[in-house]
């Protein structure tokens, strides 16, 4: 609320009516009916819509890219894959040289020697799988993402029309609204 300085969301104190209710002092800011707080979140929606043809245009471009990359994530994979696969097999030489009939008093490994490079290479490996998870996850993250970006400038407009108080309040939530009220203007 601009007069009383407090950032809080809208809420309805009547069913018909938006005013700032989480005042430290008596505000003197006049609410606004929902009707036209529907339609300045309405108008702005139209600001952020998109037309239907770029978007889909947008959309098939973004899958394009996305198919066409996948030959570099291929490699980028294969070789994480090929790191995973050497550090392992250097975890399980590195147990085996220190468990030989040899090393019984520490002549190949001592021991202090042996549990460095095993949390060494326990922490590559562990590394390894986490960037092995994300490269996966970042793949279809970001397709799907700027799809339900695109989905939504498309069709916010619509299903705020047709929407409940809660899918509303969600819309305006989505598109980054921080409402509150000056002179009947959110």
């Amino acid at each position: 609320c601009p007069k009383c300085k407090t950032e809080a969301p809208l809420r309805t104190k009547y069913s018909c009516r938006y005013t700032c209710t989480r005042s430290k002092e008596k505000c003197n800011q006049p609410s606004i009916l929902l009707s036209d707080l529907e339609k300045q979140i309405d108008n702005f929606l139209g600001t952020i819509e998109l037309p239907k043809d770029y978007a889909e245009w947008a959309i098939k471009k973004l899958r394009k890219d996305h198919e066409n990359e996948s030959g570099e994530r291929g490699l980028i994979n294969r070789n994480l894959q090929s790191a995973l696969t050497s550090t392992t097999s250097k975890l399980d030489n590195l147990l085996e040289k220190y468990l030989t009939q040899e090393n019984v008093g520490g002549e190949i490994i001592s021991e202090e020697q042996y549990l460095s490079l095993k949390k060494k290479l326990a922490k590559d490996k562990k590394d390894l799988l986490k960037q092995i998870n994300q490269q996966s996850d970042r793949q279809d993250q970001w397709i799907n993402l700027a799809e339900r970006t695109f989905n939504f400038s498309l069709h916010a407009r619509e299903w705020f029309a047709v929407g409940i108080k809660e899918q509303k309040r969600a819309i305006a939530m989505g598109i980054g609204l921080n409402p509150y009220l000056k002179d009947r203007i959110i």
